[in-house]
C-alpha cells in the first residue's frame, strides 16, 4: 500500500495527497543478491577450511612418517572495519 508523504492545501481544492510508492521488485533484488553474495562467501569459506584440514593432516602424517612432532603456530587475523576494501 502506498504511503502518504504530504498533504498541500490549495485556494479551490481542499487538499491534494501526494503518494509514494516502495520500489519492493528492488528491495528485494538487492535483498536476493546480497544474500547470494553471502552464500558465495560461506562456500568459498568452507572450501578454505577443509583445504586447511587436509592440509594439516598431510603434515601430520608426514612428521609421524620421519618421527618429528609438528610445529604448530596460532596466527590471528585482524579484521579492519569489515569490508574487502578496507584492506586497500
Amino acid at each position: 500500500e502506498p504511503e502518504l508523504s504530504e498533504i498541500t492545501e490549495r485556494e479551490g481544492v481542499e487538499s491534494e495527497r501526494k503518494l509514494k510508492t516502495r520500489d519492493y521488485h528492488g528491495i528485494i533484488n538487492t535483498l536476493m543478491g546480497r544474500i547470494e553474495s553471502l552464500e558465495t562467501r560461506r562456500l568459498a569459506l568452507i572450501g578454505q577450511s577443509l583445504d586447511n584440514q587436509l592440509k594439516t593432516k598431510q603434515l601430520e602424517a608426514l612428521a609421524e612418517d620421519s618421527g618429528e612432532t609438528p610445529e604448530r603456530k596460532r596466527i590471528v587475523f585482524e579484521t579492519i572495519d569489515g569490508r574487502l576494501d578496507a584492506a586497500d
